[in-house]
């Protein structure tokens, strides 16, 4: 199977949302477990990537939508079997802009802010995120004859990858 440019671009941008997420999220979870001077300063400037999760997540869910061709081809990925490393993936993509949502949300509105609810979206997005940047490989694996895709070095490179671009896009967004 060989991929097309929407699919290798929603992979990217999927994995590169998850990472971004998960560095931000990290980044605001330490300052609340373990206050310090700069807590402040951690979170406003992790605040412009949790903002923009949200969107590069769901274009990356629109190049595969546009790949599927409609949407009834985004049910059927959606409703496979729930086994299928392509429905699961699915599903955390949905979990983490959801999740990601919520997070920017409650960022940009100060009285949608709920510790209980942040704490829950912040917590389960991380989760979803781990899923997406381990997404990709596992789907490799799963479709490609190429026995270096089947081995677990793969889905390391992709995590690494995925934190490697969503540590850049966390400095790039705080820098601007």
């Amino acid at each position: 199977m060989v991929f097309g440019e929407l699919i290798v671009g929603y992979l990217f941008l999927a994995g590169t949302g998850a990472g971004a997420f998960l560095i931000a999220a990290a980044a605001c979870l330490r300052d609340a477990w373990r206050p310090t001077d700069r807590t402040a300063a951690v979170v406003a400037a992790a605040q412009p990537t949790l903002a923009l999760t949200p969107l590069v997540v769901a274009v990356a869910a629109l190049l595969l939508l546009a790949d599927l061709g409609s949407l009834e081809g985004a049910a059927r990925v959606l409703l496979q079997p729930p086994g299928s490393v392509m429905a699961v993936g699915a599903w955390l993509v949905v979990v983490l802009f959801a999740t990601s949502s919520a997070v920017a949300a409650m960022g940009a509105v100060p009285r949608l802010r709920v510790p209980a609810l942040s704490w829950a979206c912040v917590i389960a997005g991380s989760a979803a995120a781990l899923g997406v940047m381990a997404y990709s490989a596992l789907l490799l694996a799963d479709v490609v004859a190429v026995d270096f895709w089947r081995t677990p070095w793969l889905t390391v490179l992709f995590v690494a990858s995925s934190l490697s671009c969503g540590t850049a896009l966390v400095v790039t967004a705080a820098v601007l």
